[in-house]
């Protein structure tokens, strides 16, 4: 009997049998190189191209264990077969131990492709961890979630080293800021490895949004399901420790079947929820101290802040925008009315930027007395600006607020009225030097509780972050309505350790900031870098907020806000508070 002939014949039910238990696909078959393994050498390279024929593994789908099972259950039906086919061979142990060579081949290449999980840090808190939050059950798994997946820079080194040259007037670089593009191509993740974390999301059924030009987060949607599926993890609910109210976490660290490297995940647990610093006066509560605004109860407005910080100069803002991050919208009823209540108009446009289903609209556990202090102030003090633009996140995701700020690149002056506390506070860092390195320059209240101490104040950051430039607030004197400056104290009427204040710095006269003012902060002390009044001041502000009035000081109203403006009135970029400027 002729061999070629039985092997051809064997070799075409082997076939068979592989497309009958689908260890190779149809695709596969049809090819004419493997259908030409009929001959001894053809019957041991037939495993490889079962191997090559079989999808490839990208590290990006989520049924990677199942392929490789597919592969080894064919390679050793292969083996079965062979062992049949040539039982009666005189040479079998030579064309047997070709196979197992094969067989070692092929294992190899698979265990090569092979993705192992990458496991991430710092997005379980610690009172999960020790159980001092009681768990109360599993996240329902049709719960949806807001989440961005935060990749890293890349040639960090080199973007430590632009970011001292880009603010020191001895460099030839000095103020030569990037554009999103630049950035990007210089230090943002690769479109094959934004490409492949997107992939690996859709693979799981999660929604992946809209790519941002810079690449550094992938937006997503999807069930607490998907989550728990796509990072290998189960989200929970508990018992908050110090507050009365239950939140949701990952039950441990997340992992990804990925070899692309991940950052962060933001948005996994609401342990902290964002808190706004905007003070309300109390019913009888008086001004701690006189005030001479020119708003009712003779409290200050962002004119009169205007008038005491820059006198008569003709500088209003004009052709520039600022940026505001709130994590809840504004009725712009009540924007207009906080206007014509004070006897003014405004025709700056205010834009609204809507991220993680934000509606825009108020939310009922954060109102929109703080929104409204910020668009106000910040128009107050500079009225020629061509747009406030007002970036709204709903829920925990910071990541997509802070990065819609640095890849849209359109205001260069940003500014936070809020604070809270992320479960890792380094998270955010890259978006914060994509800013700096593109000339933006971005302010957050301290809060005025005097230090950065969770005792007294756990919702310090970003105010703390080392590329922010922090804002306390201070008591100001004018000479009257619209008048000009006369003093400003550290504002610190609420006690408690509360205390407000900057470095020492007095803003009128001299529209520069000193560089001795944005010098790094000492950790764990009064670390405000500025200070500027605090909007109403001890003549709480009276801002329109739903169906009533409302006095307020803002935190960042005059915080800021307010010392946003001061930079962006003179078109200066002040540098992170970890860059140290060269001397003038």
């Amino acid at each position: 009997m002729s061999y070629t002939r039985s092997s051809q014949g064997w070799n075409s039910k082997f076939i068979g049998f592989l497309n009958s238990t689908c260890v190779i696909d149809s695709a596969a078959l049809q090819n004419q190189e493997f259908r030409r393994y009929h001959s001894t050498a053809g019957l041991c390279l037939a495993p490889i191209a079962i191997f090559a024929a079989a999808p490839g593994t990208d590290g990006g789908s989520g049924d990677l264990h199942v392929r490789v099972t597919r592969r080894v259950a064919g390679l050793l039906l292969y083996v079965l077969f062979l062992c049949r086919l040539y039982r009666r061979g005189s040479n079998c142990i030579v064309r047997l131990t070709a196979l197992v060579l094969t067989l070692s081949i092929c294992l190899s290449a698979m265990r090569a492709q092979e993705v192992r999980p990458q496991v991430m840090h710092h997005h379980v808190r610690e009172e999960v961890t020790d159980r001092r939050a009681a768990f109360m059950g599993r996240l329902p798994d049709d719960t949806q979630m807001h989440l961005s997946v935060i990749l890293p820079l890349r040639n960090q080194a080199s973007m430590n080293g632009l970011l001292q040259r880009l603010y020191d007037r001895s460099s030839p670089d000095y103020h030569h800021f990037l554009t999103v593009a630049q950035f990007t191509e210089q230090f943002g993740p690769t479109e094959d490895d934004y490409a492949a974390v997107a992939t690996y999301l859709r693979s799981y059924g999660l929604k992946v949004e809209a790519a941002p030009l810079n690449r550094l987060i992938v937006p997503l949607t999807g069930s607490a399901a998907q989550v728990n599926a796509a990072f290998n993890l189960q989200m929970n609910t508990y018992q908050h420790p110090t507050e009365n109210r239950t939140f949701f976490s990952p039950d441990r660290e997340p992992s990804m079947q990925l070899n692309v490297p991940v950052w962060h995940i933001a948005g996994l647990d609401n342990f902290s929820k964002p808190r706004h610093f905007m003070h309300r006066k109390m019913a009888g509560q008086a001004a701690p101290l006189a005030v001479n605004g020119s708003g009712p109860g003779n409290s200050y407005l962002g004119s009169d802040m205007r008038a005491a910080y820059y006198g008569g100069t003709t500088l209003d803002g004009t052709g520039q925008a600022l940026g505001l991050l709130e994590f809840g919208g504004y009725d712009m009823t009540d924007v207009t009315l906080t206007f014509s209540n004070a006897g003014q108009t405004t025709n700056v446009a205010i834009n609204n930027v809507l991220l993680d289903g934000a509606t825009g609209g108020p939310e009922a556990s954060y109102g929109d007395a703080e929104q409204v202090l910020d668009i106000v102030q910040a128009i107050g003090m500079a009225p020629g600006l061509s747009q406030v633009r007002v970036y709204i996140g709903s829920g925990q995701d910071d990541a997509n607020i802070l990065n819609s700020m640095a890849s849209e690149n359109i205001a260069k002056q940003l500014s936070c009225s809020w604070g809270w506390l992320p479960a890792d506070p380094t998270a955010d860092d890259v978006f914060f030097e994509e800013m700096a390195a593109q000339g933006q320059s971005f302010f957050a209240a301290s809060g005025d509780d005097g230090a950065f101490d969770a005792v007294i104040n756990p919702y310090f950051y970003p105010a703390e972050d080392q590329y922010v430039t922090t804002v306390g607030g201070t008591h100001l004197t004018t000479s009257g309505p619209g008048g000009t400056w006369i003093s400003e104290t550290v504002w610190n009427s609420e006690g408690g350790g509360s205390g407000g204040g900057g470095a020492g710095l007095s803003l009128n006269g001299d529209p520069g900031v000193p560089a001795s003012a944005l010098d790094a902060p000492a950790p764990g002390g009064a670390v405000n870098d500025l200070g500027a009044t605090r909007g109403g001041d001890g003549g709480y502000m009276a801002v329109a907020a739903g169906s009533s009035t409302q006095s307020t000081a803002g935190g960042a109203g005059g915080g800021g806000g307010a010392v946003g403006v001061i930079r962006v009135m003179y078109g200066q970029s002040i540098p992170p508070a970890n860059v140290s400027p060269a001397p003038d």
